[in-house]
C-alpha cells in the first residue's frame, strides 16, 4: 500500500509535502491492513510534513505529487483527481485531501478547512469505514475547533472508502470473500510489470461559495433581446455605438437581478453598451435555493452540462459578433465567467481589448499563462476557488509575460462579494462599491482612449 497526500489548502500556511517516502510501504491484504491498526501518527510518519523554509520556492501540488512518485517507483495506481468533491451529510463541501492508494481499493480520507490560520484534523485510528454514529462523533470533534497552531496536530481520519474508483461505486465494508481474496490478488498483481504512473491536473469545479449570496434591491434598466448569434437571449443595457462590454455571469445567470443591476452600472458609469448573454441555456440557479447540497443540486452534473469545452465556442462566437460591430470591446467575468474572459484575452485571439475578472472559478494556470491583453483582477481575501497558489501564479506570470494588469485585493471579504454580497454585512457593501468602481475605471481607461 502506498500513501500519498496532496492539498492546495496546506500550501496556504507554507506547508509542503516532504518528498521522502518509504518505498511503497506495503500491507499484503485489506485484512492485514485492518489488523495493523495504523494510527494517524504512523501515516504522517510515512508521508511527512515540513514547514517551508523561509525563502525556499513553494512547489506546486502537481510537482509535490511527482516528487512523491519518483520516490516510490513501485506505485502502480494512477493518482486520481485530487479536487473531486464528495458528498457528506454534515459537510457537503468536504474535499479530498489524503488518498491512500492500495492495489485494489482506494481509501478516502477527508479534511475540514477551518477559518483559522492552520488546519486541524482530529486524530483517529484509521478504519476502512465509519458508521453514521462514528462519523457524527468525528464531525463533533472537528467542530470543537483546533487544539493549537502546531503542525503536530495535523493527522488524518478515514471516514469511508469508495470501491471502483473515486467517482462512483459502492461505499461500505468489504465482504468476507473480498477480504480473503485480496491477498491472492496482491500476489498476482505484484508479478505484473509496473505500469507508469500518470498524474492528472486538478479537476475544474465550482466551490460551495459559488452558489451562495444575497439578492439586491433595484429595477434593471436594460432589456432582453434575441442575441444575434444564437437562439438564446441577452440582456442589453446602454447606448454607446463604439464601445461595448460582454459580461459573462456567475451560475445565477443572465436574468439574475444582481447581474443586471451591475450591468446597468457599467453602462452608465463606463459609458459602454453591455451585453450579458445567456450562456447557460436558461439552466440557471435561483437565490431561493439557500442550501444547494441538502436540496439535491448535483453540482457536478451542472458543471458537466456547462463545461468549458461546451460553452467556450459559444462565448467566442458571441465575442466575434460584437467585435465586428464595435470599435472597442471589453469582457467582464465573475465566478464562472472568470475563466472565460481569460480565454477571450488570450494571445492570438484578437477578440477583446481588455478584460476584468472578479473572484474567478474554474480557472487554471494555463488560462493566466495565455493572457495577452490588459487584465484586471478583483480578488477577495477569502476565496476557495481563486486560491493563494493561483493568486501567486497570477502575479508572477503576468509580470514575466509583460502583460499590463491591475490587481485589487479586498481584505476580510469572501468569494461572491462583488455580485452577491450582502449590503448589510460588515465590509461587503464597501467591497461591492469598490469592486464596481474599479471595473468601471478599468473599462473607461481601455475602451475610451484619449
Amino acid at each position: 500500500m502506498a500513501i500519498c497526500t496532496a492539498s492546495s489548502r496546506l500550501a496556504r500556511w507554507d506547508v509542503y509535502l516532504e518528498t521522502h517516502m518509504r518505498l511503497d510501504t506495503r500491507v499484503e491484504s485489506i485484512k492485514e491492513w485492518r489488523n495493523a491498526q495504523l494510527s494517524a501518527d504512523q501515516v504522517l510518519e510515512i508521508t511527512g510534513f515540513k514547514v517551508n523554509p523561509k525563502g525556499r520556492p513553494r512547489p506546486s501540488r502537481i510537482e509535490r505529487l511527482r516528487a512523491l512518485v519518483e520516490k516510490s517507483p513501485k506505485l502502480e495506481e494512477t493518482l486520481r483527481d485530487m479536487e473531486y468533491v464528495l458528498p457528506h451529510p454534515d459537510h457537503p463541501a468536504t474535499r479530498l485531501n489524503k488518498l491512500l492508494i492500495t492495489e485494489e481499493y482506494p481509501l478516502i480520507a477527508w479534511y475540514w478547512e477551518l477559518v483559522l490560520n492552520f488546519l486541524h484534523i482530529a486524530t483517529q485510528t484509521l478504519h476502512s469505514g465509519l458508521d453514521q454514529d462514528e462519523r457524527a462523533r468525528v464531525v463533533t470533534e472537528f467542530r470543537k475547533g483546533p487544539r493549537g497552531g502546531d503542525l503536530n496536530h495535523l493527522s488524518v481520519c478515514i471516514l469511508m472508502y469508495t470501491r471502483g474508483g473515486l467517482t462512483g461505486g459502492a461505499v461500505g465494508a468489504l465482504s468476507s470473500a473480498e477480504v480473503e481474496g485480496d491477498k491472492a490478488l496482491h500476489a498476482k498483481r505484484r508479478q505484473q510489470p509496473v505500469q507508469p504512473v500518470t498524474i492528472s491536473a486538478p479537476k475544474m469545479s465550482l466551490q460551495p461559495c459559488c452558489v451562495k449570496g444575497f439578492e439586491w434591491d433595484g429595477t434593471p434598466e436594460g432589456k432582453a433581446i434575441p442575441f444575434p448569434t444564437f437562439s438564446n437571449q441577452a440582456y442589453v443595457t446602454g447606448s454607446n455605438s463604439d464601445a461595448a462590454v460582454m459580461l459573462i455571469t456567475d451560475v445565477f445567470g443572465w436574468d439574475f437581478i444582481n447581474n443586471r443591476l451591475l450591468a446597468d452600472h457599467f453602462a452608465r458609469e463606463a459609458n459602454v453598451t453591455v451585453y450579458m448573454p445567456d450562456f447557460l441555456s436558461k439552466d440557471i440557479l435561483k437565490m431561493d435555493f439557500p442550501d444547494w447540497a441538502k436540496n439535491g443540486l448535483d453540482i457536478q452534473a451542472f458543471i458537466s452540462k456547462h463545461s468549458r469545452d461546451i460553452r467556450e465556442p459559444e462565448i467566442f462566437a458571441c465575442a466575434r459578433k460584437l467585435r465586428s460591430e464595435y470599435k472597442k470591446l471589453g469582457a467582464s467575468g465573475y465566478c464562472y465567467g472568470g475563466w472565460a474572459v481569460c480565454r477571450l484575452g488570450a494571445k492570438g485571439n484578437d477578440l477583446v481589448d481588455c478584460i476584468s475578472m472578479g473572484h474567478p472559478s474554474m480557472l487554471v494556470e494555463a488560462d493566466l499563462d495565455g493572457v495577452a491583453v490588459p487584465i484586471q483582477i478583483l480578488a477577495p481575501e477569502i476565496d476557495p476557488a481563486y486560491t493563494d497558489e493561483l493568486k501567486e501564479h497570477t502575479w508572477k506570470t503576468l509580470q514575466k509575460n509583460g502583460v499590463v494588469f491591475g490587481y485589487e485585493h479586498f481584505p476580510g471579504v469572501e468569494h461572491s462579494c462583488f455580485t452577491r454580497g450582502d449590503p448589510g454585512k460588515a465590509g461587503e457593501l464597501e467591497a461591492m462599491v469598490r469592486g464596481k468602481s474599479a471595473a468601471v475605471g478599468w473599462f473607461r481607461q481601455w475602451l475610451h482612449p484619449a
